[in-house]
């Protein structure tokens, strides 16, 4: 319920789940509600993660996804992507936002899941890579959601 909270104040202040849309918000509380910013600070890194998880083709998992910003930019470089995050209303926010999403020429494919990464079971054998943007610190299981990928 909490992220769910948060996702709705970040949409009502003009927050959508995608990179290249991005715009600054009203409230900048901090670094990631001012795109500019968040460009300068982490911008190489997040580039870098998204350059190194396309270059290995196939299915990827999207560990606590949001509202899918990055499964989002991973299919438009044509992975097929599982993306999970705890929040119902957070993936009903990227799948809405999917339905409407510009950009999708050799697009790849997105499947949003609900689960609590602390919990979840994970078929062997499955993925090609696993990416995670700024969700590990929230996991309290984190040996036992290392141990599942």
């Amino acid at each position: 319920m909490f992220w769910g909270k948060i996702a709705e104040e970040q949409l009502n202040d003009g927050a959508i789940p995608d990179l290249r849309r991005s715009a600054k918000r009203t409230k900048v509380l901090n670094m990631w509600n001012d795109p500019e910013v968040e460009k300068i600070t982490r911008g190489k890194f997040r580039g870098l993660l998204i350059k190194k998880a396309t270059e290995v083709k196939g299915r990827t998992l999207d560990l606590g996804c949001g509202m899918g910003w990055l499964s989002l930019e991973l299919a438009r470089n044509g992975m097929d992507v599982d993306g999970v995050d705890i929040s119902e209303k957070r993936i009903q926010i990227a799948k809405d936002y999917l339905e409407v999403a510009p950009e999708k020429k050799n697009f790849g494919s997105i499947n949003y899941i609900v689960a609590d990464l602390n919990k979840i079971v994970l078929e062997e054998s499955v993925y090609e890579s696993v990416v995670v943007w700024d969700a590990l610190r929230h996991i309290a299981e984190i040996d036992r959601l290392v141990e599942q990928i």
